[in-house]
């Protein structure tokens, strides 16, 4: 099972968000069977699906027939033109846009893939990683730099990064040790010499050598840690959390997790997600109340929208290098979500069944890219 995940949509989805304690990773429920013949599917995926199935019976569905409202205008769904992975879990892109990297549950078939066409094609990488599939993975801006989580075969263990600083050609591993809940949200300076991943359940880990090396940052404190962000400059990292007592649910650090500080805007409340201008001034943050704030001064001060786009939990932010173009995806009943004014009004995308897992944007905000549970990857060029 992708651990860091299923906890993740867990908290997400936990009614009582507000005060969501620390929870172990739970026992999978009984799966539905799709309408039809159905094909074996690996260990992992179907664990997976399990979950899938869960979230459906949660919002009153059955089967596995249709996973999604159609792309909305302007979007394509690129699904198709993905391997042989059943759908990605996450994307990432260069800063154009044009260089997508994604990464699905199925680590036999489904190692990462690349497309340097904005998706119209993809082309396997990484094709030794035989693991259970990754967690979320990142790109550099020239997209030379190419990261993500891994995990063993059974799916239980997300304790290594996949590393490759030629575009793809060549991978190696960096082991990082003493994780508890499984390593799941990840992010990379655009520079690729920086990257966090944030140990669901632990701590936050930081490299500040192209991924060689990560050793955990005391500041950061341990909680249930929901997003990650570095900026694009590399000069700002955001970790948003829930289930803190001693630190905030909203941790920025300036000196790569050397010293960090609370900066949420609603002291006691869960920030869900976050994302911040390439040089880290700009920030949008969601709550658990709901609510969304935007900073320009890197969080020292906030302007609060009500209830966000729709009144409901935030599962996934992106924002432009210049933060005024922000993606948005609601949970439940989820709808993706555009801002063109650094967050203050809102145009929904498309309606959804599921929330999205991942969101890539380009610099300029025009090219943008997701990811929703169901094998689904739509893209915008």
């Amino acid at each position: 099972m992708i651990v860091g995940w299923t906890r993740r949509r867990a908290i997400l989805t936990a009614p009582a968000l507000l005060i969501a304690p620390r929870v172990a990773a739970q026992p999978m429920v009984p799966q539905l069977e799709p309408p039809g013949p159905m094909v074996p599917y690996p260990a992992a995926r179907s664990s997976s699906r399990s979950l899938v199935a869960a979230a459906r019976l949660s919002q009153g569905m059955k089967g596995f027939a249709v996973l999604t409202a159609p792309a909305p205008s302007g979007w394509i769904d690129v699904t198709a033109n993905t391997p042989n992975m059943e759908g990605p879990l996450f994307v990432a892109s260069d800063s154009t846009g044009a260089k997508l990297f994604i990464g699905g549950n199925n680590g036999g078939v489904g190692a990462p893939a690349l497309s340097l066409n904005e998706g119209s094609t993809f082309t396997g990488t990484d094709p030794a990683y035989m693991g259970a599939g990754p967690g979320l993975g990142g790109s550099s801006s020239n997209g030379q730099v190419l990261a993500y989580i891994g995990g063993n075969s059974g799916g239980t263990v997300y304790d290594f990064i996949r590393l490759s600083t030629d575009g793809g050609s060549s991978w190696s591993t960096t082991s990082i040790v003493g994780t508890t809940g499984g390593l799941y949200p990840f992010g990379m300076a655009g520079s690729g010499t920086k990257m966090v991943a944030a140990d669901v359940g632990g701590g936050i880990y930081i490299s500040t050598d192209t991924g060689s090396s990560f050793a955990i940052k005391a500041p950061f404190g341990i909680a249930n840690w929901l997003d990650v962000k570095y900026s694009r400059d590399g000069s700002t990292i955001y970790a948003a959390a829930t289930d803190v007592s001693t630190i905030g649910s909203l941790m920025k650090s300036t000196d790569d997790g050397t010293s960090a500080a609370d900066v949420n805007p609603e002291a006691g409340n869960n920030v869900t997600a976050v994302c911040c201008s390439a040089d880290g001034s700009y920030v949008v943050c969601a709550l658990a109340s709901t609510n969304v704030y935007t900073s320009s001064n890197g969080g020292s001060n906030w302007t609060m929208h009500t209830n966000g786009p729709d009144g409901k939990i935030c599962s996934a932010l992106a924002c432009s290098d210049d933060g005024q173009t922000v993606l948005f995806s609601s949970i439940p009943g989820s709808t993706l979500w555009l801002s063109t004014d650094g967050g203050a009004n809102w145009t929904a995308q498309s309606p959804m069944i599921f929330d999205a897992t991942s969101m890539s944007m380009s610099a300029d905000g025009t090219k943008r890219a997701v990811t929703v549970p169901g094998d689904v990857l739509w893209v915008f060029a």
